[in-house]
């Protein structure tokens, strides 16, 4: 008896996902595919669950390409379907695994060097091009407030809640002495989607940057002594985990959906303000959009919702950032109306990708969600304006535009999050300057 409930246990674990087999890619391909109408596009979108297609690119409009990734059980069938539509289609990515095989391995454990050393030397002594686990980032967080900062700057941890497996999600503020005396505050999030590596990357340069500004940049000076930054560098802890442990790909939270065999809910689609699955999301918990059964649903979702309101009366700008398409972008996704001060956002939004142009000379695209990117209600950025006021709410896609997509390479970590720093200084320049009159 006790043999067989040992194998009812296991049986019970295998089916609750504990263990899981990691997920390989190989001779999985990207595809462009370029559709010609309406009905088309329709028609590939309903072949997602069919040929288990992950659209890594939609397009804007008719005569747009987007960018699939198809698995080679499908493929022959895929692309027999193809024939069938009035689409052009070739080869983007050959295989998704040899390009994953081809960057660096993550880190999983402490990650700070002799730190009160390093400290002194303008450096936390944590590796910043590559792409670190949870457990990494959050002792780097709790690090940082062990630290003597330079120039009398401050770092603080708190918890702002735990994920659907319980995991805390961090919040760092980094602070200066010097400057206003009452700042307001600038907020930013990564990792949302799980498998956006180079989003809590990019957040966490950016960290780096703001504690120990080790480039002598006046422009992070001139920044913390008007602002306090808010930063997580993760939202979706669980996602990321298993998409460093299981499924690289894998895109949303891990939440057991009720009455399906299909894990996960789409964070950014999740959001409560103007809430609504059939714009950009979906009712499916097997599809990737899945938008979850009800607006705010998720506890990763509830982190950020809570922190936002309790917190959005004091900030200037909320940013969450992901990847990839290089594109800064404002609400709404919900509708392809633009906010009634679309004007200033769009302005401040230029400051931003200007400076990123003169950084690497890479273009960013800039626009309302829905007009620039595709619709789709539920989106952080959306609630962080339309919920809790706050003004300048951004959607940063980092790079690239498509060579590399979700699997870029760790030596784009630095120049990418180089870029957004750039944007970043220039966005609360002019937003100081919009806002208050003063240089």
């Amino acid at each position: 008896m006790l043999v067989i409930l040992g194998c009812l246990c296991i049986l019970v674990q295998l089916a609750q996902g504990h263990p899981s087999p990691k997920v390989t890619y190989d001779g999985h391909k990207v595809l462009k595919i370029l559709h010609h109408t309406q009905d088309d596009y329709r028609k590939l979108l309903r072949m997602e669950l069919q040929f288990g297609l992950d659209f890594w690119k939609l397009p804007k409009h008719v005569n747009d390409s987007m960018y699939v990734r198809v698995g080679p059980q499908h493929y022959d069938s895929f692309v027999k379907q193809l024939t069938g539509l009035n689409t052009v289609f070739s080869t983007l990515i050959e295989d998704v695994q040899d390009l994953l095989d081809s960057q660096s391995s993550p880190s999983v454990g402490q990650t700070i060097h002799e730190s009160r050393r390093a400290a002194s030397a303008l450096s936390s002594g944590m590796v910043l091009n590559t792409y670190h686990r949870y457990v990494a980032i959050n002792n780097y967080l709790d690090d940082l407030t062990q630290l003597v900062l330079p120039r009398g700057v401050t770092a603080t941890v708190q918890s702002i809640g735990t994920s659907e497996e319980n995991r805390d999600v961090k919040l760092i503020k980094i602070s200066s002495p010097t400057g206003l005396a009452a700042k307001r505050g600038i907020f930013i999030d990564g990792g949302i989607h799980a498998r956006e590596w180079v989003s809590p990357a990019t957040v966490i340069y950016t960290i780096e940057q703001l504690a120990f500004n080790p480039k002598y940049d006046v422009g992070i000076n001139t920044l913390l002594e008007r602002y306090d930054v808010f930063l997580v560098p993760v939202v979706n802890p669980d996602g990321y985990e298993y998409s460093h442990t299981n499924e690289r790909m894998w895109r949303k939270n891990r939440k057991i959906n009720t009455g399906s065999s299909c894990v996960g809910v789409d964070l950014n689609r999740n959001f409560p303000f103007q809430w609504a699955p059939a714009i950009g999301g979906s009712t499916n918990p097997c599809f990737d959009t899945f938008s979850g059964d009800s607006p705010g649903s998720e506890a990763e979702t509830a982190n950020i919702v809570n922190f936002l309101r309790q917190n959005g009366q004091n900030i200037d700008a909320y940013l969450t950032v992901h990847s990839y398409g290089q594109m800064w972008l404002y609400p709404w996704g919900f509708t392809s109306a633009l906010p009634a001060d679309y004007l200033d956002l769009d302005s401040a939004a230029l400051s931003a990708v200007t400076a990123i142009r003169n950084t690497h000379n890479k273009r960013y695209d800039i626009g309302s969600s829905t007009n620039v990117l595709y619709a789709a209600a539920g989106g952080s950025d959306d609630f962080a304006k339309g919920d809790t006021g706050i003004k300048y709410a951004y959607t940063i896609e980092l790079r690239d535009v498509g060579r590399y997509g979700f699997a870029l390479p760790t030596s784009e970590i630095i120049p990418t999050a180089e870029e957004f720093v750039a944007g970043l200084t220039a966005l609360a320049d002019n937003i100081y300057t919009r806002e208050t009159g003063k240089k």
